[in-house]
């Protein structure tokens, strides 16, 4: 048997990008405040789980014409946390998607009543019971976290299944919107150019059933958050520029207030 310490090291580094390399977009010189004896350890967990029930051999790519069921549980959230602000940002780029898959959305019952009338997602659930899973071709997750693992292992146990994240484990500050754009284009084998997703990603947040219609443009703010440290504390000053703007005094300005969906 061949031996070389110098293959085992590129295995392990060829293993660890999985969970600290971050593709696609810049981003901060530290991207989490995880030591990373504790990712390696979330890494290995959900590797080995995967690696043991012989899941590997069904992560692929998505086929033209699958039925897709997207589970959306955070990258690695804190317990008992429902990440609303991040939802919207990691599952922005559904927006490539629109009018090519039938998908359905399983996710926090928060964010549920917030994508409830989305116009890409064809159902959205909070509630594994109420899925059928033979409705389904194709698992997709955002990340390998163990909600998902343990979703996959009880109840699409031979599903084929992807990932935008997959083991990718950071919290730190990067364009999260911007990723999520570069990994449904990569997964699902688009095809559109590295220029062409910078220049057409954005928050994607539409309702196919909205309650208001509007002739004129409008925009809408989101205000607040879980987490007081990510929240944006300079609304006046946005107002004040909003004021000032003669180009925007036919504009409709909303803002929504997250503290009905975070609590």
């Amino acid at each position: 048997m061949n031996f070389s310490f110098q293959g085992l090291q590129d295995r392990f580094r060829q293993l660890t990008a999985e969970f600290t390399d971050l593709p696609f977009v810049p981003h901060a010189d530290k991207l989490t405040d995880v030591s990373r004896s504790k990712r390696i350890r979330r890494f290995l967990k959900a590797y080995i789980l995967l690696k043991i029930f012989d899941q590997f051999k069904l992560e692929s790519q998505p086929k033209i014409g699958d039925r897709i069921l997207w589970i959306y549980s955070g990258k690695n959230p804190i317990r008992g946390s429902k990440p609303i602000g991040d939802s919207l940002m990691d599952l922005s780029g559904r927006a490539l998607l629109k009018d090519k898959y039938t998908i359905d959305l399983l996710t926090f019952s928060n964010i549920v009543d917030l994508l409830r009338y989305d116009d890409i997602f064809r159902h959205v659930y909070s509630d594994i019971s109420s899925i059928d899973p033979d409705e389904y071709d194709y698992i997709l997750f955002t990340g390998y976290t163990p909600r998902a693992i343990r979703l996959k292992l009880t109840h699409f146990y031979k599903k084929r299944f992807g990932s935008l994240f997959r083991f990718l484990n950071i919290n730190g500050r990067f364009n999260q919107i911007l990723y999520s754009y570069h990994a449904v284009n990569q997964l699902f084998g688009l095809k559109h150019t590295i220029e062409e997703v910078n220049s057409i990603a954005r928050p994607y947040f539409k309702s196919g059933k909205s309650k208001f219609k509007f002739k004129k443009p409008y925009i809408c703010l989101s205000i607040g958050g879980q987490d007081a440290t990510r929240i944006y504390s300079q609304w006046q000053v946005v107002l004040d520029q909003l004021d000032k703007d003669n180009r925007l005094n036919q504009m409709v300005v909303f803002f929504i207030r997250l503290k009905k969906w975070v609590s």
